[in-house]
């Protein structure tokens, strides 16, 4: 009788449940406390969660194995960083992984993972393919049968202007005779990203053999400068007669001493007769200039 009223009495104490915790009225985001809510959660196809908590912190991982969503829409975004960014590009890359540097030139800024551990910058004004500027300059025009030339000219030591008259094309020139040393000017203004400048020009003569010297000088003043500036160093292309006269004859000197930029480069083209490996022993026209600003 004594074990029966011992079980009798424990039972009610046995049965009696917990007081249940009382919800919080606030919870923790980060630095800022809000009013305490229910979060749910409704997975799609590849996505799972997981939330694991410790002294009253928690942390939820977001796996998503899926295929990439068809539109991604960042149009309300107040800002969006899509691109890892710095001074110094990542030393290995993955084929197709992008860099935002941040102390390049303006419009240079983009490099792309061409190939492994490869970073490739991208410039260019676009629809041009490579970016590149090309300045195009007529050595002369034929006006009424009289040519005249764009180029600064000297009152001495210039070639001379002439229009060749073809049965289709009437062509303007600039004459280099054997006289001496003749020589024209110009100018180009340099602007944003300069790699390079290259110069590409075409020429044709009477003569069958023989090699022409075609010389140039370049001046550099910019903001502030003087517009005298001294010239630089000639550079020289030696390039050969065609082996039928009056030809075209195309040149090119990859490399031209460039000035930097926001500058005023000038240009003293001319040939000298008298150059030692000028045996030409002919007149040397000009048909025109091309300049390449590689960026």
């Amino acid at each position: 009788m004594k074990q029966i009223l011992c079980i009798l009495f424990a039972l009610p104490i046995l049965a009696q449940p917990p007081a249940p915790r009382p919800k919080p009225t606030q919870v923790k985001v980060g630095s800022t406390t809000e009013a305490a809510r229910t979060i749910e959660f409704l997975p799609g196809t590849g996505t799972t969660y997981s939330l694991s908590c410790a002294d009253g912190t928690c942390s939820l991982t977001i796996n998503y194995t899926g295929g990439p969503p068809d539109v991604v829409n960042y149009t309300g975004a107040s800002r969006t960083a899509p691109v890892k960014a710095g001074t110094t590009p990542p030393a290995t890359c993955t084929l197709g992984d992008w860099f935002f540097d941040t102390d390049a030139a303006p419009g240079a800024n983009i490099l792309l993972c061409t190939a492994a551990n490869t970073w490739t910058q991208v410039t260019g004004s676009g629809g041009g393919g490579s970016g590149n500027s090309y300045i195009s300059m007529p050595a002369a025009n034929c006006q009424y049968g009289t040519a005249s030339t764009a180029f600064s000219l000297g009152v001495s030591d210039t070639p001379t202007a002439a229009c060749v008259e073809g049965a289709n094309v009437r062509l303007g020139v600039l004459q280099f005779d054997e006289s001496g040393v003749q020589a024209v000017q110009t100018q180009i203004r340099l602007e944003g990203t300069i790699t390079s400048v290259n110069l590409a020009g075409t020429w044709r003569t009477s003569a069958t053999t023989g090699n022409v010297v075609w010389q140039v000088q370049t001046a550099c003043a910019g903001d502030g400068g003087m517009a005298d500036p001294a010239w630089g160093t000639a550079q020289t292309i030696v390039d050969a007669a065609k082996s039928t006269a009056n030809q075209l004859n195309n040149f090119s000197l990859t490399g031209v001493t460039a000035c930097s930029a926001g500058q005023n480069m000038w240009v003293r083209f001319f040939r000298d007769p008298a150059h030692a490996s000028d045996n030409l022993n002919a007149t040397a026209e000009l048909v025109g200039l091309t300049w390449t600003i590689v960026r």
